[in-house]
């Protein structure tokens, strides 16, 4: 089957499948999930051929840069103090409780079992926008704080990145990698704080022709993805890509772009991505240790909400 094909495949089955899962409140993009759990497993290795794969991985990082897009950074700065103490009591409450089912039940030493935990027990902010989205939550208390955790954790993310590459380098005799990681990220803040910079000092870019801009809004989520890409930070840099640009561009310019990102991650991109994702599941591991996974999952879903309960419960009522 054709790549050509699949994406047909896809989009039809989308369309279809979401007529009936939106009348449950779940967002439409989620039935690409769907079909590519039903359907796309058996052509995984041609779709990877066909770059099918970069696709999905562009998918996911425009979802994340209309969040940044989306954030309103002077009321993301008033829940600052308390999503760093949640995120920093979620995070380390569930992966001491993920290490010590990975050691115990598979038999892995300690630091791999931490490894593993920190890794899973971090948040897939795509999954969550379009959850928000739905609901209508992007710009509120609530959202604020989880979008909050979901960025802050990347901080983690890279902890974990850096923790692996940092073995590896050791086993195969090398760790500049390292290194390279840490002065990415360093410049990837070095340019979000530039632009900053710029608004303060009331530098804004201006064009007469507003369709002008979106070449501009593509040329920053590229340099900042391209840049957070060597410290295998993808994530990051398209969030920090949003926020930059909502401060770089004109008011009328910036909702011109907004819409127009808008209609091309959700109209195109994200199917392709949350199909991926469905095809990618490997449901023979899933069924290899059944008991084990389902343990896991219930163990570290009930500790990231107890930990959220007694971090936020005051704040959220």
């Amino acid at each position: 089957m054709t790549a050509f094909l699949v994406l047909a495949l896809v989009f039809i089955g989308a369309f279809i499948t979401g007529y009936f899962i939106e009348r449950m409140r779940i967002p439409w993009v989620f039935a690409a999930l769907i079909v590519g759990a039903l359907v796309g497993q058996g052509v995984v290795p041609e779709l990877e051929a066909a770059g099918i794969g970069t696709l999905a991985e562009m998918g996911m990082l425009l979802l994340l840069f209309t969040i940044g897009l989306e954030l309103n950074v002077r009321e993301f700065a008033k829940a600052g103090k308390l999503v760093v103490r949640s995120t920093l009591a979620i995070i380390l409450f569930e992966m001491f409780v993920g290490a010590l089912l990975v050691h115990f039940l598979f038999g892995y030493g300690w630091q791999i079992a931490f490894l593993v935990a920190l890794s899973f027990a971090t948040v897939g902010e795509a999954v969550l926008l379009p959850i928000l989205e739905e609901a209508g939550l992007v710009n509120s208390r609530l959202g604020h704080v989880i979008i909050g955790v979901g960025t802050l954790d990347d901080a983690f993310e890279l902890v974990a990145v850096l923790w692996a590459s940092a073995l590896v380098g050791a086993q195969a005799g090398h760790g500049m990698g390292v290194w390279v990681q840490v002065g990415a990220l360093l410049l990837l803040f070095g340019l979000t704080a530039g632009v900053r910079l710029l608004r303060r000092l009331h530098v804004r870019l201006t064009y007469p022709r507003l369709g002008a801009a979106l070449p501009v809004a593509l040329f920053v989520f590229f340099l900042f993805v391209g840049v957070a890409g060597m410290a295998d930070m993808e994530a990051l840099g398209a969030i920090l890509a949003g926020v930059a640009l909502r401060a770089f561009l004109p008011h009328q310019a910036f909702e011109r772009v907004e819409e127009e990102v808008r209609a091309i991650a959700y109209g195109f991109f994200a199917p392709i991505f949350f199909f991926w994702v469905g095809a990618n599941v490997d449901a023979s591991a899933l069924l290899a240790y059944p008991l084990a996974v389902i343990v896991l999952t219930l163990a570290t879903a009930a500790a990231k909400i107890v930990a959220s309960v007694l971090s936020l419960g005051r704040y959220l009522g």
